[in-house]
């Protein structure tokens, strides 16, 4: 995919300059002009109505132009002083920029779909931008949202520390249907009466007690060790009478019929 390019290929140059250019070829004669000329350059050629400067930028700079770092810096100096480039932008962000770049730089963008502009580095007002033209958050604010995006997560870090040793969410309890009692009762032959299993442990939310419970299979066979024998229609409940260990007596069967 393309990159969309953000500087210019040409920029607009006076045939008259203003005294403050007339200063700088004042003092430092057409060499100072040549290094203004190459340092323009730079601005519209890389992000178009501003770029960045530092010492590793001026030394290179310095060997594009064949001049000395300490020539190149006092036109710098003098550029600033006499306001060709805003002062105090560069002061803050360590940028060349001034007003009338900016200006020249958007008119020459008016045919792009759109140009974006960070507004901590905008010297225009927003009535002087175009349509096209779109202001991107501060770099405070991004800070901001990283720094908060930093303290959820060190947040989440902790709930999961905090959560180690704990079931994982894979292994909660999962309640079973009617119709998965009554497949698991036919499974084992049982002759339960399913829906008075399933009826009594939906009512108390699925507890052992005092206890959640962990595998209704389980809770199943237990219910019917202790007895519990299906109901007949007339209403009565039959179970079986619990055998005493050890002594299991061959085809003996007590049935118990309890009324209502």
């Amino acid at each position: 995919m393309a990159v969309l390019k953000k500087g210019l290929d040409y920029f607009p140059l006076s045939t008259e300059f203003d005294d403050r250019v007339k200063l700088i070829i004042g003092e430092f004669g057409m060499k100072g002009l040549g290094i203004l000329i190459k340092l323009w350059q730079k601005v519209y050629n890389s992000e178009g109505y501003y770029c960045k400067w530092s010492n590793d930028v001026a030394l290179l700079f310095s060997c594009e132009c064949r001049e000395s770092n300490s020539v190149v810096s006092e036109v710098l100096n003098c550029c600033l002083r006499r306001e060709i480039f805003d002062k105090s932008l560069f002061e803050k962000y360590s940028i060349l920029t001034s007003k009338g770049i900016q200006k020249r730089y958007f008119e020459a963008c008016l045919r792009r779909k759109s140009v974006s502009v960070k507004s901590e580095y905008l010297l225009l007002s927003e009535s002087e931008l175009s349509d096209n033209v779109s202001i991107l958050i501060p770099n405070e604010s991004i800070l901001n949202e990283n720094a908060a995006a930093l303290k959820q997560s060190k947040i989440k870090e902790s709930k999961i520390k905090d959560n180690k040793g704990k079931d994982k969410p894979k292994n909660r309890f999962v309640p079973p249907t009617l119709n998965e009692v009554k497949e698991y009762c036919a499974e084992r032959k049982s002759s339960i009466d399913f829906e008075r299993f399933f009826n009594h442990y939906t009512a108390n939310g699925w507890q052992m007690g005092s206890s959640p419970m962990k595998n209704w299979k389980a809770a199943l066979c237990k219910w019917e060790k202790n007895n519990y024998s299906q109901s007949d229609k007339s209403g009565t409940i039959s179970r079986r009478a619990s055998y005493d260990l050890g002594e299991i007596k061959k085809n003996a069967e007590l049935n118990t019929e309890i009324k209502y």
